[in-house]
């Protein structure tokens, strides 16, 4: 998400971007390619006290007007810098919640109530990626004027999309993501093995994580030969391309980017309702929620969209029309400069 709105930023003749990464990664590699002003600092080298210090020295020589920052130790830092700075505006978008929050006091808790403290009391403007956690953090306390909903928005694919795969192959029903607890894809390889005596369909499982071993032994264990593992894509098109469903099975989410590419590329897609997916999907229209998470109900809608080629193709043209109105990184974009402009007074110097 990141990537595709500093880019689509850079491209603005609204505002001027740059970026301060503490990562010379991939986004960075990528932001430099596109020709955006791009600084790294790596956190491994350096103090929190330092690093503070090279993003206010950095900032110094510039003219910002306000600093966007994502996560807990880059809104603390940008705090400090734009008092600094003599209080610049700060913005910040929060993409989730955290995941199993303990309720123990340790440092992990420590840090993100004071988080929360800081976005609350001293940021211009919080940014929730979805409407359900817009409500959660206004029950924890935040001003309604100090937030809005703006949704993840992705690039609408270049190139023209099947709304049905190659059928001379299996039905594919795919997921992807990090191998995390709060995913819970052991819902995933149970819905495998609920259907495993159809012999057509299959289940594609990407990503890697730390539950990734328990996962391949759970697969192991049940025998299941229409399952397999693609571990970590870097090139999401390929995957893409292999399947026929995207299925999520998420405890809880804000505005996935899976789904959204899934849907912009004709792959209907099937979630359980929660978090911010009823305000991508509307059920039985471009995608099915689930109810509770139940397993039986993933099942059935899955046989539904692999008999029924009807119902596939209308499913697959709504949801890629969805996407199209309503989740594009345009659209995504033109909302963060409408709260950028308004922010610092129409200026034109942003910071990320």
């Amino acid at each position: 998400m990141a990537f595709h709105l500093i880019r689509t930023m850079a491209d603005s003749n609204s505002i001027s971007v740059s970026a301060i990464i503490f990562n010379n990664g991939r986004l960075a590699d990528e932001l430099k390619n596109a020709g955006v002003d791009v600084t790294v600092f790596e956190e491994s080298r350096y103090s929190f006290p330092v690093l503070v210090y090279k993003v206010f020295r950095k900032l110094r020589s510039k003219k910002i007007d306000l600093i966007h920052s994502h996560r807990q130790k880059e809104n603390i830092l940008a705090l400090i810098v734009s008092v600094l700075l003599r209080n610049t505006g700060l913005v910040s978008t929060l993409h989730g919640m955290p995941e199993n929050p303990s309720t123990k006091l340790t440092i992990h808790s420590i840090i993100r109530k004071l988080n929360f403290f800081l976005l609350s009391r001293f940021f211009s403007c919080t940014v929730a990626v979805s409407n359900d956690i817009r409500d959660i953090l206004i029950n924890r306390g935040f001003s309604k004027r100090k937030i809005i909903t703006i949704h993840n928005g992705i690039p609408l694919p270049s190139f023209d999309t099947d709304s049905k795969k190659d059928t001379s192959r299996s039905f594919t029903i795919g997921t992807a993501g990090r191998l995390v607890p709060v995913k819970d894809f052991g819902l995933f390889i149970d819905i495998a093995f609920f259907l495993r005596n159809h012999q057509n369909i299959h289940f594609l499982l990407a990503g890697d994580g730390p539950l990734e071993q328990d996962l391949r032994c759970k697969v192991s264990e049940l025998g299941l030969n229409n399952f397999s593992f693609s571990g970590k894509i870097d090139d999401m098109n390929l995957f893409y391309k292999q399947i026929d469903i995207f299925m999520n099975t998420s405890i809880h989410e804000g505005i996935p980017m899976t789904i959204l590419e899934a849907m912009s590329r004709g792959i209907p897609v099937i979630a359980p309702c929660v978090g911010g997916l009823p305000e991508i999907i509307e059920n039985g229209v471009d995608g099915f929620l689930i109810q509770k998470r139940n397993l039986m109900h993933y099942a059935g809608k899955s046989m539904l969209l692999s008999n029924d080629l009807a119902v596939y193709q209308i499913m697959a043209q709504a949801a890629q029309e969805k996407i199209k109105k309503r989740f594009s990184v345009s659209i995504m974009t033109q909302s963060y400069i409408g709260v950028y402009l308004e922010i610092s007074g129409c200026s034109k110097s942003i910071i990320r």
